[in-house]
């Protein structure tokens, strides 16, 4: 069953004839326990169903299969209290690593957990000191291009609805969105940055009193999970994209470039984010790895599509 060299081809060919007889299937559990190997890797996302984390795991499955893996999937909805339960589950079940994109960078219980699972672990897009290697994305030279764009467009009232700031794309965005404004001399309305603390309602009701503000924005920067929450916060408004309001959303997606008008986006390679994190994983378990943490940094790139304008000019297609 194994492959084991010194059993002869009559010998495991009769016991392979005897195993469809009787339909056995080995025990992985039992294996599991004497190989000290669950051959199962552990992924916390925070959205599943996103069509960007979607590409990510996809990848980063496809990846792990062809080395012998599964993968169990959790989706965390950014909460600390689920991803908790999750990596209690992950840590009882003896998984071999584990991908994850952490709701928080802060929470002590979180970094805990983390290190009593004694196994490799990858993290997407998260910082943490202490020996975890990462995947990440330029969220800020992303929000750097979507800002400089619109102000060059002439648009000064723009608005930022983004991820909490407990992690780091939403503190990159933020952090960079000020500079950009700073450098070009110009003040920033506060009301205008709106970080989402949960993606569950995508940022709608944000999105809702954003837009509804006496002086609404002129065009909004809108994170991974927010732009869903923006666009129907725009429909409910009864406004129009982009003759009365401009967007930019982070990440790219099939629900931004059927979107009519199609959205402009901050892209980078999601598949290829999900390989990346897939190999260093695996890298950690063949111990192929030098020690030292290693950190991927994936470029972004402003794609302009329909979705922006001039502020106050109305486009006629």
């Amino acid at each position: 069953m194994s492959g084991n060299a010194g059993v002869t081809a009559d010998m495991r060919q009769r016991v392979l004839d005897a195993m469809a007889r009787l339909n056995y299937a080995p025990d992985s559990a039992a294996r599991s326990l004497r190989s000290r190997q669950s051959k199962v890797i552990g992924c916390l996302v925070p959205i599943a169903s996103h069509p960007v984390f979607a590409d990510i795991v996809a990848e980063a499955e496809a990846a792990l299969r062809g080395a012998g893996y599964a993968m169990v999937l959790g989706s965390t909805t950014d909460r600390v209290a689920r991803e908790a339960d999750l990596l209690d589950f992950f840590r009882e079940r003896r998984v071999d690593g584990l991908i994850a994109t952490l709701a928080r960078e802060d929470d002590p219980s979180i970094r805990a957990r983390l290190d009593a699972l004694e196994c490799p672990v990858v993290l997407l897009d998260r910082a943490l000191e202490g020996g975890f290697d990462a995947v990440l994305t330029d969220q800020g030279a992303g929000c750097d291009a979507a800002v400089s764009f619109l102000l060059g467009l002439g648009h000064r009232r723009i608005a930022l609805v983004t991820s909490s700031l407990y992690s780091r794309p939403g503190r990159e965005r933020e952090r960079n969105f000020r500079r950009v404004f700073a450098e070009h001399g110009l003040c920033i309305d506060e009301r205008l940055i709106r970080t989402v603390a949960s993606p569950a309602d995508f940022g709608f009701p944000d999105s809702m009193a954003l837009l509804g503000e006496a002086a609404p924005p002129t065009s909004v920067i809108a994170g991974v999970h927010e732009l869903v929450g923006l666009m129907r916060a725009v429909r409910a408004r009864g406004m129009r994209v982009p003759d009365d309001l401009s967007i930019i959303a982070f990440g790219d997606s099939d629900l931004a470039e059927l979107a009519q008008p199609a959205i402009s986006v901050v892209s980078w390679n999601a598949r290829e984010v999900g390989r990346v994190a897939a190999r260093l994983v695996l890298d950690r378990i063949e111990a192929r790895a030098e020690p030292e943490p290693r950190q991927v940094l994936f470029p972004t790139e402003l794609l302009v599509r329909g979705s922006c304008a001039a502020p106050s000019v109305r486009v006629v297609t």
